[in-house]
């Protein structure tokens, strides 16, 4: 039972026991914090409240495949073989953003040796905006040659890797990116988010923020931790520990990362 001053800022749904983030695995993880996300995507407020109402029903949760219709071998991992509809898909995508059947028709029709200018068609696929995988913006397309030894394959790729890692660093200068720093996704990596009760947090930060609420982090800290509130100092550990964490795990690039190592992981069982 929380203190009369504390109610105004708990949602009538609300409960802690909802969020039973101890067994969740890195796809699970992925789902709950894209769909908690909003107030960091600068998502229009009527979105923020449909998926808030839904989330402090629910609390935690594992993603639905049948909600959205995908598997998780339909996501672009860290490394997957591509398959012909994939290849076909991306040509009806290419199509659409810059008509490049029309383009490749008009080469295909005249003389190998006078094909000199590609146009448009020179560029490589990172380089078109959009893609058909809206889990994935910009996946790299590479042909290897299996013929050539593993050393010779991971000089190459080892190469292309370092050359496209500079490349993107330099446009990160300019670009309004949320950077972030995570090496690793380990089961103590997943306990600290746990314990840290990240999801719950950003289910009581976007309905306050709905209501038009201001919450101190000391607050935040009785709601969240009142078990704790003789034993540490709870407003410190929101500042230091809960906010931080809120901030780097509301990125979607790092969802995307996540979803594709958990399932490279799974393939490689």
């Amino acid at each position: 039972m929380h203190a009369e001053h504390l109610k105004q800022f708990i949602p009538p749904d609300f409960e802690l026991d909802k969020y039973q983030t101890q067994n969740m695995n890195l796809f699970d993880w992925a789902y709950n914090l894209s769909v908690r996300s909003g107030l960091y995507f600068d998502a229009y407020d009527e979105d923020i409240r449909e998926f808030t109402t839904q989330n402090l029903i629910q609390g935690a949760s594992p993603r639905d495949d049948s909600q959205f219709g995908l598997r998780t071998d339909d996501v672009v991992s860290v490394v997957r073989e591509i398959t012909c509809y994939q290849v076909l898909a991306m040509g009806d995508e290419l199509d659409e953003k810059m008509q490049a059947k029309a383009l490749y028709s008009e080469l295909s029709n005249q003389i190998i040796s006078e094909r000199h200018n590609l146009g448009e068609l020179s560029k490589f696929i990172t380089e078109i905006d959009g893609y058909y995988d809206f889990l994935v913006p910009e996946p790299a397309w590479l042909e290897i040659d299996m013929a050539c030894s593993d050393k010779e394959i991971k000089s190459a790729f080892d190469a292309w890797l370092k050359a496209k890692r500079a490349e993107n660093e330099s446009k990160k200068t300019t670009a309004k990116r949320r950077e972030y720093k995570l090496n690793e996704f380990s089961e103590a990596t997943l306990r600290r988010w746990h314990n840290a009760r990240v999801l719950a947090y950003l289910d009581l930060e976007a309905w306050n923020y709905l209501q038009g609420n201001k919450v101190t982090s000391k607050q935040y800290g009785e709601i969240l931790f009142p078990e704790y509130q003789h034993e540490r100092d709870n407003t410190s550990y929101i500042n230091d520990t809960v906010k931080p964490l809120v901030k780097l795990l509301t990125c979607g690039d790092l969802h995307q990362r996540m979803r594709k190592i958990y399932i490279d992981s799974n393939r490689q069982k």
